[in-house]
């Protein structure tokens, strides 16, 4: 039987990406992996011409508030499309494409979980990255007081603040650099702040509220 190709997409996700932690938002096509603290991003991206479907993975880190998801840490070469696009054809069974589909997604969440793994091991890989705007320093500056690296929080905070303030979404993610560089001098402080945005940033995306926020091992929950 001939299935429907959003269905063979939800099929698969689901008995592929389930088993790993892996939420279904609603009815769309995007899968979620709470890590407490970032997610892995999983998007079947839909065409606006034809009926298939492109693969996007990614990383999603929850220490700025905003009520939509976005692909901070992509899983391919320059960004998170890890497949292109998969077409369903008219009168064709897409439900291989699909099981194909869901295990390269897969296979790049356990990735960027190995990559991941924990605040230290996140906090070298974005140090290690540079020139990738304002955002990039923002999450380095984020994860390197985190973890106690100082210097390497000013310096990368120091370049968001110093940047062109040319859309009021920058003003805003200044103002909140500005306050974050005036709690480096005490890691409870710098921790507990960041913490505060993150449970907020939880609230906003519909996540479910957990004892630690800091353990990186994906939660396993019903499907909303």
């Amino acid at each position: 039987m001939t299935q429907d190709h959003n269905s063979a997409l939800a099929a698969a996700a689901k008995a592929v990406l389930g088993p790993i932690g892996c939420v279904r938002k609603g009815k769309s096509r995007t899968w979620v992996a709470d890590h407490g603290w970032w997610a892995g991003l999983i998007e079947f991206q839909p065409s606006s011409w034809s009926k298939g479907t492109y693969l996007n993975v990614g990383a999603a880190w929850l220490w700025h508030e905003q009520d939509y998801w976005s692909f901070d840490d992509g899983a391919g070469q320059s960004g998170p499309r890890v497949a292109g696009f998969q077409e369903a054809r008219s009168g064709g069974d897409f439900r291989d494409k699909a099981r194909g589909l869901a295990e390269i997604a897969k296979r790049e969440l356990l990735a960027l979980r190995a990559r991941h793994c924990s605040l230290e091991a996140t906090a070298k890989y974005l140090a290690s990255r540079h020139d990738e705007g304002i955002w990039a320093d923002y999450h380095c500056g984020v994860a390197a007081g985190l973890t106690g690296q100082r210097a390497v929080a000013e310096e990368r905070f120091a370049a968001v603040l110093v940047a062109a303030p040319v859309a009021p979404w920058m003003e805003e993610l200044q103002v909140r650099t500005r306050e974050l560089v005036g709690l480096l001098g005490s890691a409870d402080m710098f921790r507990a702040a960041v913490e505060g945005i993150i449970l907020r940033t939880r609230g906003l995306r519909k996540l479910p509220a957990l004892a630690d926020i800091w353990a990186t091992h994906a939660r396993e929950s019903p499907e909303e």
